[in-house]
């Protein structure tokens, strides 16, 4: 292990390459991004305490987005079998990796759960909750699909996305055009109204989902988010992506 510098404006991780080390970050702020045709697409910051690539030294995949230093920062580098001592004697860490992990596998069989027919013997249907729960649209590129009243959730679970003829495994129930290179991910956040409150979850999308002042997906610390009581921001697919949403809780 070793103590790295970068001056703002560094790139610290390149979408594509090997993930063959992590970085903690001792201070400094981070900016996670990506390339879609050509253009930038700033997905969120990290900060002092976070993590940068240690899924990809998991999972031994390429890196599936870029981070370059905003301010001028300073990261603790781990090689893979460091990092993985690192993961055995700090109990905090492995917690963190143990429960994203879980998060997956909860959407995994929440998304399997999705694609039954209501025919099926074995399904069993959602049942809404007491709290009231309308999604608003935030742009004007959303006005011809979101009306000024909002959609009322009526169910247990909402999830939107893009549409996508040529994708089979289109589960959104509010499904929105897209151009290209695309910000919305086929299945990309969901809403969850459960007992412990309204959850947004972001289903793998490629470029993740703000909630508030918090981003959550692949690339960042939470899969998923419990929004507050009255108005929450949503985001999806990046900081300057015009697929901007309010969800009011009531």
């Amino acid at each position: 292990m070793q103590d790295i510098n970068f001056s703002a404006g560094e790139t610290i991780l390149l979408e594509g390459e090997t993930s063959d080390t992590a970085f903690q970050i001792l201070s400094g702020e981070v900016e996670i991004y990506t390339e879609r045709s050509g253009q930038v697409i700033r997905l969120g910051y990290v900060t002092a305490g976070d993590y940068l690539g240690e899924m990809g030294l998991i999972d031994q995949g390429p890196r599936s987005a870029s981070a370059r230093a905003v301010t001028d920062v300073v990261v603790l580098e781990f090689q893979r079998s460091e990092f993985i001592e690192h993961v055995s004697n700090e109990a905090v860490v492995a917690y963190r990796i143990i429960t994203r992990l879980c998060h997956r596998l909860r959407e995994t069989n929440q998304r399997l759960v999705e694609s039954l027919p209501a025919t099926d013997p074995n399904f069993i249907a959602d049942r809404p909750g007491s709290i009231k729960v309308t999604v608003f649209g935030d742009h004007i590129d959303l006005a011809p699909y979101i009306p000024l009243e909002g959609i009322r959730i009526k169910q247990m679970q909402f999830s939107i996305g893009r549409t996508d003829e040529v994708s089979i495994d289109q589960n959104a129930a509010l499904l929105l055009p897209d151009s290209i290179p695309s910000r919305l991910s086929v299945n990309h956040f969901t809403v969850l109204n459960t007992p412990d409150g309204v959850i947004v979850w972001d289903l793998e999308s490629s470029l993740g989902t703000k909630i508030n002042d918090v981003t959550i997906g692949h690339e960042f610390l939470e899969d998923h988010q419990i929004l507050k009581a009255g108005e929450n921001k949503i985001v999806a697919g990046g900081e300057d992506s015009p697929f901007r949403f309010q969800i009011v809780v009531e």
